[in-house]
């Protein structure tokens, strides 16, 4: 009796098992009930490396949880949180130069800091980040830093037209 009682046990685990089926049958269904859920463990469900990645990047920007971010070597993630926080320090801990410059330009623009812009890696991205705050000014303070003496010029220029100011 016990047998048979253990026996029927064992089928009907064996038939919940093999008639539950997962929610989803897409990458993209799992990125978006991960995302919904806010489960990192859904994006392991994810086939394609890349969306795999972006799934586990959105879950740490929406947490702002860096220990994803860097487990995952999302400077993306990184940058977006550091957007979010307006944290400059989170902008230097990114090695690629062109989201190191991305992060610290974009909060350059927010924090309408100057010095910021003088940080970026990348020449040409510093220059364009002067020439950003002051067209955001409506100044010609930050045109000085610019190196490129072509860009600096049209700012000046710029700045000149816009404020009807010929000095």
């Amino acid at each position: 009796m016990r047998r048979v009682l253990l026996l029927l046990l064992i089928a009907a685990a064996f038939l919940f098992v093999s008639c539950t089926k997962d929610p989803c049958e897409t990458d993209t269904c799992w990125f978006e009930k991960a995302l919904q859920d806010g489960d990192e463990f859904l994006c392991s469900k994810i086939e394609n490396t890349a969306i795999r990645r972006a799934c586990y990047s959105e879950i740490g920007i929406a947490k702002m949880d860096l220990d994803i971010c860097r487990a995952y070597n999302s400077s993306y993630c990184i940058t977006l949180i550091a957007e979010k926080s307006k944290d400059p320090q989170l902008c230097r801990t990114i090695a690629e130069e062109t989201w190191h410059d991305t992060c610290l330009s974009s909060l350059a623009l927010s924090l309408n800091e100057t010095p910021l812009c003088r940080d970026l890696q990348n020449p040409a991205a510093r220059d364009d980040c002067h020439d950003s705050l002051a067209k955001l000014r409506n100044t010609t303070d930050t045109c000085m830093f610019i190196v490129d003496p072509v860009k600096r010029d049209q700012c000046v220029s710029k700045r000149a037209i816009s404020t009807f100011d010929s000095n």
